[in-house]
């Protein structure tokens, strides 16, 4: 491009797929823009992309600065950060559905993968299961010794958040419920809801791979222990004891990790409902605690 001396210009929207794609910031954009400056490419105008922005997201985006519980080298503080939220997940949906029907590109099916006289949309983020109600303990125990969990229904999310809703709204006692802190968003049957294949597939794998793992070591732990130290070597037996207080220390971690993560929700569902939250006692004891 130097050499032919042609200017290049590469326009808001591919601009923003970028952004949005890599999930760069504004300020890195501007750091691009310096950079593709050297090899005679330049952007269309920040304002216009932000312009472009704007129209795609409409109004259905909500920002805040709240605050946040961080964890961070070891140190865990409080400290404000955006906060962003969907105000109508229907009527975004609905708008983002009325753009592609006048969109040139109108809708694909995926060769018929998808019914010609339907529409898939794909929400993320955390949300309890959608098809039983079955406890993380539970699902350890092998399936034919497992007693069969509750089947989810719609109207039963619906009664669950019900339940929530009338004993207070309280966060950190959504477990109580059935994690249903909400009311569902669409009105849809749960037996019309697809399962996230891929992530299942690759949940299960990951899972297999770490029981592989950990039955392979404790294979070597248990021939170290019929060996003699003259037949096993003393840097083999070292290595052993040191694996076994390895696994030790790993259900210390988890353990930790889980008591960790409850102190996290119970700050966040402070922040969200306690006046003068910075200043406040309780909060300022349970902050230690975590920090411990």
């Amino acid at each position: 491009l130097e050499d032919i001396q042609l200017p290049v210009v590469i326009s808001s929207k591919d601009i923003l797929a970028i952004k949005s794609c890599l999930s760069l910031s504004w300020s890195t954009v501007r750091k691009l823009r310096e950079w593709l400056k050297l090899f005679s490419i330049s952007l269309q105008s920040e304002r216009r992309m932000r312009r472009m922005a704007g129209k795609i997201v409409g109004e259905h985006l909500v920002a805040e600065m709240m605050p946040f519980y961080f964890s961070e080298d070891g140190h865990q503080f409080i400290e404000k950060a955006p906060f962003v939220y969907v105000h109508n997940i229907i009527k975004a949906a609905t708008d983002h559905l009325e753009q592609h029907f006048s969109s040139p590109q109108g809708f694909t099916w995926h060769g018929g993968v998808i019914p010609s006289d339907e529409l898939w949309l794909k929400l993320g983020g955390q949300h309890c299961c959608l098809w039983c109600l079955i406890k993380g303990t539970d699902m350890k125990i092998p399936p034919a010794r497992r007693t069969p969990s509750t089947p989810r229904t719609l109207e039963s999310i619906k009664a669950d958040h019900h339940r929530f809703v009338e004993a207070g709204s309280v966060h950190i006692e959504v477990k109580n419920f059935n994690n249903c802190p909400r009311e569902p968003f669409f009105d849809i049957p749960l037996e019309n809801v697809c399962l996230p294949g891929l992530h299942l597939s690759l949940g299960i794998f990951d899972r297999l791979y770490k029981l592989l793992e950990n039955s392979v070591q404790d294979l070597d732990l248990q021939l170290a222990h019929l060996q003699s130290p003259e037949t096993a070597g003393e840097s083999f037996i070292h290595f052993s004891q040191g694996l076994a207080r390895l696994h030790n220390l790993q259900e210390e971690v988890e353990t930790l990790e889980q008591k960790k993560q409850t102190f996290q929700e119970l700050l966040a569902h402070l922040m969200l409902t306690v006046p003068d939250f910075e200043n406040n006692p309780v909060v300022e004891s349970i902050h230690r605690n975590a920090a411990e």
